[in-house]
């Protein structure tokens, strides 16, 4: 419910393509509309032969047709959004799209968006019309998936809540990008693995479950398969070693094989987006001069480590609208009372397992700055580009869990308090989510 009131009026007022990418991942997700999976490489670009009203809809509200520019900020009144309704689809007017920063994307995270338009097609709704419906089914399903992870969560649970509603969250959940997928997904694997790790055995419905979830975040981002290996720790549980080694050779097996596969099939629109970027000099690179690497990523995180904390909790628009510092300090106070409502009687964490789970987070983290050394960064610089602190969120739910069973128990005297006082703070960062977009935008 939290999450709806926040979702929804934000697929309306956030302006059309005021997400990054966003115009490129409604490009994707009207080309897999088509069951087109595969698009094709022009002129170095990579993208497919689409409805030409779709880029001409970008055009109108972001004043250029490149997917990789500055983006201002320009008022962009509802009434006159709204206008755009009127504009018909003409799918047979068509044209070469350039998206290519999403063509190689896998289409699982796709799925609401793409039936949304396949459906919205059918009923006669034009460019503006499609990407509201898509924004909306994505929306959708995402709240529902993250809220079954919630549920399913054994440890951890108002941390989840305080991170899976965060307003980088939940402004991606009300768009078109496959983000929404991807983070609920994680969150859903999370607490799939976990609740199998405390109950001490798997059931075959929880590897199916974990198998797909898997397969809908891992093929999109590769960098949060470390996530896959979450529960491995319960193979020092008595008598459940060989169960445990077992299940997580199906995961590793069936969800990195459909990553690698779906790779290779992709890999003829990979197109690196950025002039000076080179896959193969970046890895030599980094195999030849591993402290020259480490001391970049070190340099990264000293110029960047407090715009990726702000960017994770949020950093709207396209990284051009800051919140408000008090919506910083929110959900910071927030985690540190879900901390003091650690209940004696909820599962808990040895320090080894602790760190395995530490250890994982840390990994993936430096997985994300790794692919963006390769793909985004030009050969030559000393800071990695392009890293993003909403390319953190994914890993939420394994923080959650282990901030959550780690940490010792404590009297819950004031437990009841201190719950509605963490609802009433997401609560308030949620819809003060979108008060900022329509002051930003000037929505009214």
């Amino acid at each position: 419910m939290l999450g709806l009131i926040g979702v929804l009026p934000l697929v309306f007022l956030t302006p059309p393509f005021q997400v990054p990418d966003e115009q490129q991942h409604f490009y994707r997700a009207y080309q897999l509309s088509e069951l087109d999976l595969r698009g094709v490489v022009r002129d170095g670009a990579a993208g497919a032969v689409l409805p030409s009203s779709l880029p001409e809809l970008a055009d109108r509200f972001l004043g250029t047709r490149a997917i990789h520019t500055d983006r201002p900020v320009r008022p962009t009144p509802l009434r006159e959004t709204l206008k755009m309704l009127a504009k018909p689809l003409d799918p047979t007017r068509r044209e070469f799209v350039d998206f290519s920063g999403a063509a190689f994307y896998s289409p699982l995270p796709y799925l609401p968006q793409a039936v949304a338009i396949a459906v919205g097609r059918g009923l006669g709704l034009g460019p503006l019309g499609l990407l509201y419906a898509a924004r909306l089914v994505n929306g959708l399903a995402a709240l529902l998936v993250a809220a079954a992870a919630l549920r399913a969560l054994p440890v951890g649970n108002m941390l989840l809540l305080v991170f899976g509603l965060l307003p980088m969250a939940v402004y991606e959940f009300a768009s078109a990008s496959p983000d929404a997928a991807m983070i609920s997904a994680a969150f859903l694997f999370t607490a799939t693995a976990m609740r199998a790790r405390f109950r001490g055995r798997w059931t075959w419905k929880q590897v199916l479950l974990a198998c797909v979830a898997g397969c809908v975040f891992c093929p999109l981002k590769p960098v949060y398969a470390p996530l896959l290996v979450m529960g491995l720790p319960g193979v020092f549980r008595r008598r459940a070693a060989g169960h445990v080694i077992a299940v997580h050779a199906v995961l590793i097996a069936t969800v990195l094989g459909a990553t690698g596969l779906w790779l290779a099939y992709i890999s003829s629109t990979l197109v690196l987006p950025v002039p000076g970027a080179s896959l193969s000099q970046q890895f030599a690179g980094i195999v030849a001069h591993p402290n020259v690497f480490a001391g970049t990523v070190l340099n990264t995180i000293e110029v960047n480590g407090l715009f990726y904390m702000y960017g994770t909790i949020g950093i709207l628009g396209w990284l051009r609208i800051p919140l408000p510092e008090t919506m910083y300090l929110l959900p910071m106070i927030a985690v540190l009372m879900c901390v003091m409502l650690r209940h004696p009687i909820t599962p808990r964490i040895g320090p080894a397992e602790a760190l395995w789970q530490t250890l994982l987070l840390g990994t993936s983290a430096l997985l994300v700055l790794i692919a963006l050394y390769l793909y985004w960064t030009p050969v030559g610089e000393h800071v990695i580009s392009g890293v993003q602190g909403r390319y953190f969120l994914p890993l939420a739910g394994l923080a959650a869990v282990t901030l959550g069973a780690a940490v010792p128990p404590r009297p819950r005297t004031l437990g009841p308090l201190l719950e509605l006082v963490v609802v009433l703070t997401v609560a308030t960062e949620v819809v003060w989510t979108s008060i900022v977009v329509v002051q930003a935008y000037k929505v009214f």
